[in-house]
This record gives structure tokens, sequence and C-alpha cells, in this order.
């Protein structure tokens, strides 16, 4: 599974998903990584920035499924802020994660398309994408 490269951050899912609206995750570390039954478990640190560009430390458990017959991991990442974490906010999030089953998939021909994507604007390309710094010295 291609989870390694999602926590290290150089997967889309972690740079423009749900906790990179401000940039992508930092300071992540993985506490624990254990497989039962098919499914992996992380439990995770990160930090986030918020609109104000301060960093909100993170905890999470990240529960991760590949099903039969696919090359991709389905996953279910399921946190909250560390001092509501340390406040019983982990119970209901690895009650989560340890509830988490993926029956069965199947391939697609669907495409994909921006137009029916929120987080895509009139001209195709990722809201988040255009918000995103472009690091100049990427082609040097």
């Amino acid at each position: 599974m291609m989870i390694a490269a999602m926590i290290a951050g150089s997967s889309p899912a972690w740079q423009y998903g749900r906790f990179s609206a401000y940039g992508p995750p930092t300071d992540v570390k993985v506490r624990s990584d254990v497989t039962t039954g098919g499914t992996r478990y992380l439990d995770i640190n990160f930090s986030v920035l918020s609109a104000s560009g301060s960093d909100s430390p993170r905890r999470g458990v990240i529960a991760a499924v590949q099903p039969q017959g696919s090359n991709d991991a389905v996953m279910l990442v399921s946190s909250a802020t560390s001092s509501r974490w340390k406040k019983g906010a982990d119970a209901s999030a690895r009650q989560a994660a340890e509830s988490f089953r993926v029956a069965s998939t199947r391939s697609t021909t669907i495409r994909r398309e921006p137009s029916s994507d929120y987080r895509y604007g009139t001209e195709g390309r990722s809201n988040v994408e255009k918000a995103t710094p472009v690091d100049t010295l990427d082609g040097l």
C-alpha cells in the first residue's frame, strides 16, 4: 500500500485533502503501525495550519484497506485536536477506525469530471491547487 507516501506528504490526498486548506499537514509522526485482519491501523500525530496561520496539533488513527483486486487503498482518517484527544476523543476515533470495512469494490468507466467535483472551479483546476503557492525554484 502507498500509505507511507501519503503520510510523508507526497500524496495528493494529503496535500489537497481535508486537512490541507492552508497547506499540507506538517510534523507528521507515526506513533504505531499495526496490521490486523487485512486492515492497517496507523496512530499518528500531525499539525495543520489554521486560517490565522497558527499550528493546530492533532492526533489521529488511520484505518487502511487494500481491497482484493485493487491497486488502491481505501482509508478512513479519524482525528481530533490534541487537547480533545486527551479528553476522550481517542476512544471515538479508535471505535470508528475499528468499525471500518470495505465490503467490495468494482472498476468504473466513469470519467473524473471537474464540473461535478466541488473542489474544482470552472477552469478545471482544483481550487486548492490554485490557492497553493508555486515553488519558484521547482524548475531550477
